[in-house]
């Protein structure tokens, strides 16, 4: 792998990590679980601020970033509907 690529799939991975542990965030907070969400909120700080200082100095790293949004959000919400119906 070239450093391009290494750094676009580590901002990939750090911003699907951050927008998945994001919508589980949401989830606690507007359950009240307070604990939950503050934990969910240091990640998500965490893993968006990596992917920040990555991708400010390069906008190349705004596609992989992207890419890695949606595939978090979708991740985290498919997950949920799993664990929903296997719960029923």
């Amino acid at each position: 792998m070239t450093g391009w690529a290494i750094e676009a799939a580590t901002v990939f991975a750090a911003i699907f990590i951050a927008d998945f542990v994001w919508a589980r965030y949401i989830g606690a907070a507007a359950h009240g679980r307070r604990v939950e969400a503050s934990s969910w909120a240091v990640a998500v700080i965490v893993m968006g601020g990596y992917a920040t200082i990555k991708y400010v100095g390069n906008p190349m790293m705004l596609a992989p970033a992207a890419l890695g949004a949606f595939a978090g959000t979708w991740t985290s919400l498919w997950w949920k509907g799993k664990r929903e119906n296997s719960s029923s």
